[in-house]
């Protein structure tokens, strides 16, 4: 009696692996996703979620294997360390870029552009500088935008929500969402006084 074949690791297996693993890769870094936004295993209906929308960008009509995920999310990370100026997070070590808003405040940016970042660069006085979409701000049409790391860190994202600046007339804390878009919400709209 022969041993059966084993077509998972066949040279066409891994070939086609490595094919679905790259335009998963590609799918995610178009998105702007960051590899532990894609958790394999244990991870959450959002991690889920997630999954699917880039498996959909990729183009495949089924789920991948753990192991072209693997692939594919090692893919992702190498691409991500490609960016130029990218660095270390301090508290996670994941990729980040750090730049610098016209007041000189340095900001931690998730490496690559998605749909719902919230900082782009212009320039003032021919000097590069970050801005931070305030919610008044126009985006403009022609400049990507990127996430905040403090928004997706998983070290830190719990900890700069539970440490929102406080109202600057009660005291108490400020929607941290509003104050990390927009640097003159410093107090509650109840709490501002008529001139």
């Amino acid at each position: 009696m022969t041993a059966a074949k084993d077509y998972s690791h066949s040279k066409y297996a891994e070939t086609n692996r490595r094919r679905k693993a790259d335009a998963l890769a590609a799918a995610a870094a178009h998105l702007g996703l960051q590899p532990f936004e894609l958790t394999l295993v244990g991870g959450t209906v959002a991690d889920a979620g997630r999954r699917k929308l880039v498996r959909k960008a990729a183009g495949l009509d089924r789920d991948a294997s753990v192991e072209t995920w693997s692939q594919a999310l090692g893919a992702l990370e190498q691409t991500l360390w490609r960016v130029p100026g990218t660095t270390a997070c301090p508290d996670c070590g994941w990729p980040i870029r750090v730049v610098t808003t016209a007041t000189g405040k340095r900001v931690a940016l998730d490496p690559l552009p998605r749909e719902d970042g919230s900082v782009y660069r212009s320039e003032v006085r021919g000097k590069p500088v970050a801005v931070v979409v305030a919610g008044h701000d126009t985006v403009p049409d022609d400049e990507p935008l990127y996430r905040q790391h403090a928004r997706s860190c998983p070290k830190t994202s719990g900890r700069a929500r539970a440490e929102a600046p406080k109202c600057t007339e009660c005291g108490h804390p400020l929607d941290g969402v509003l104050a990390a878009r927009d640097a003159t919400y410093t107090m509650h709209p109840a709490c501002a006084r008529d001139p």
